[in-house]
């Protein structure tokens, strides 16, 4: 049976500053290949980058959350993006992706579960493809029931698999966090699979 979607989730919140950035990037190349949007939640940054003229598909574990976000979609008259409700730990691929987008959600995830849905994204993705990557850093919001992600770390778990970095810098990012906007600082990184890794 289909979950209806929560009323207090019906508001069509603009894309994170970072996505927005990474989405003005993107060359008309990509346009042709599919991107997955991991914890997308209500599907804000799904939808900007379905705008923009490409093929999304959102995953989410929160049936009331997809629910929500394909009725913006719809209402949005946004045709090129979809969303499947699985858990973005068990998530499978429906065919290689172009782009994998994980943008402020790691922190929701112990550093291994983290690190393994990361490492089967980087499978899952094409060569010369991208991944967008966000998480909160430890002086962002002190809760600790949040794992919080480290520049560095992540940063190598790329190097480590050949990947190629492009530099993006550490700066405040307006977020929204428990439906408020915050000012906080987010570990970002964006990286490029090489030609010859499959």
């Amino acid at each position: 049976m289909k979950k209806s979607p929560n009323s207090e989730l019906l508001f069509d919140l603009p894309p994170s500053p970072f996505i927005r950035e990474f989405g003005e990037s993107l060359r008309e190349e990509w346009i042709e290949q599919p991107i997955v949007d991991l914890g997308c939640g209500t599907g804000r940054n799904s939808r900007y980058i379905a705008k923009l003229g490409h093929t999304v598909v959102g995953v989410n574990n929160r049936a009331d959350e997809i629910a929500a976000a394909q009725l913006l979609t719809s209402q949005a008259g946004i045709e090129n993006c979809s969303y499947v409700n699985s858990d973005i730990r068990t998530y499978k691929y429906r065919q290689p992706a172009g782009i994998v987008m994980v943008n402020e959600v790691l922190h929701l995830l112990s550093e291994a579960v983290g690190a393994a849905v990361l490492a089967s994204a980087r499978r899952a993705t094409i060569p010369r493809g991208f991944h967008a990557v966000s998480g909160y850093l430890p002086t962002a919001y002190a809760d600790r029931r949040l794992h919080y992600i480290d520049q560095e770390q992540l940063t190598e778990s790329y190097r480590a698999a050949n990947w190629q970095i492009i530099p993006s810098e550490i700066r405040p990012w307006s977020v929204v966090i428990n439906g408020h906007l915050r000012e906080i600082e987010l570990a970002t990184l964006i990286a490029r699979k090489p030609a010859n890794l499959d």
